[in-house]
């Protein structure tokens, strides 16, 4: 094959499309990659900044992904450091020997964050101010930050989606229809004229505020064992919207003999 001729391609950063292909293309992690691909030659100092701000991005997604408070006044290599530790790459599976040489690469990928964050610190064009006279490092220097960032990121994502992918499944939409009956007439939601379903929407939107209002419910409804389980508001409305009516009993005392009967014709 030919060598290619002419000048170099733009500088594309694979590593970070990727990445944000599988978070679902957020707009805020596209404008970083785009800015830090175009900053390497026109604005090298500024390469720097997005370079850092990139990896901070993805590893406050990651550990949010995975419930982890993140404190925002975590530094660069504590937070790599955390998003390593989250993702169990340095650990997960490996016997003794080849555990003890990951856990030395991750403390280099810790490390190489700490030099970029100092990097940035003392050449990025926005952190902590400039002189009016200072230089600034070269498109090499950014090249080699953005780089850097470009196979950080996507080794600490592609692992984190390995993880999970093999971790056990977690609930799917539809797994409780009592629940979500009663969200749906509680929230009724309209956009533009058109009904969504409040249950689906909070189970897309944020799944982990549709588990805690879930287990709220399930505290609320908790069935008494020594009661008839099919008593209940929604078998009730289930029977009255096929035509029958259970009679509820007069008194507590009085046991649920379970006899259905016609609902009188209106």
């Amino acid at each position: 094959m030919p060598r290619p001729t002419g000048p170099p391609p733009p500088l594309t950063l694979y590593g970070c499309w990727d990445v944000c292909d599988r978070m679902g293309n957020p707009d805020a992690v596209a404008r970083q990659i785009d800015l830090l691909e175009s900053a390497v030659e026109t604005t090298p100092a500024l390469a720097l900044d997005v370079a850092k701000s990139l990896i901070e991005s993805v590893c406050k997604t990651i550990l949010t992904e995975r419930a982890v408070t993140v404190d925002e006044s975590t530094k660069l290599p504590a937070l790599v450091r955390e998003t390593l530790d989250a993702v169990k790459i340095t650990e997960d599976g490996l016997p003794p020997s080849l555990a003890r040489s990951m856990r030395a690469l991750g403390n280099g990928m810790v490390t190489v964050a700490q030099r970029l964050g100092e990097l940035r610190n003392k050449g990025g064009l926005i952190g902590h101010g400039r002189g009016a006279q200072e230089e600034f490092v070269n498109e090499t220097h950014a090249l080699y930050a953005a780089r850097t960032a470009d196979s950080l990121v996507h080794l600490l994502y592609v692992a984190h989606q390995a993880e999970v992918n093999t971790a056990a499944p977690g609930p799917s939409y539809g797994d409780h229809d009592a629940f979500d009956i009663e969200t749906d007439d509680l929230h009724p939601v309209e956009i533009y004229g058109v009904p969504f379903r409040a249950s689906e929407v909070l189970f897309r939107l944020d799944p982990i505020a549709y588990l805690e209002q879930l287990t709220v419910y399930e505290s609320e409804h908790a069935v008494d064992e020594t009661s008839d389980p099919k008593v209940g508001i929604w078998q009730i409305i289930a029977e009255m919207a096929a035509g029958q009516t259970r009679l509820p009993t007069s008194s507590p005392a009085t046991p649920d003999t379970g006899v259905v009967r016609d609902a009188p014709s209106a």
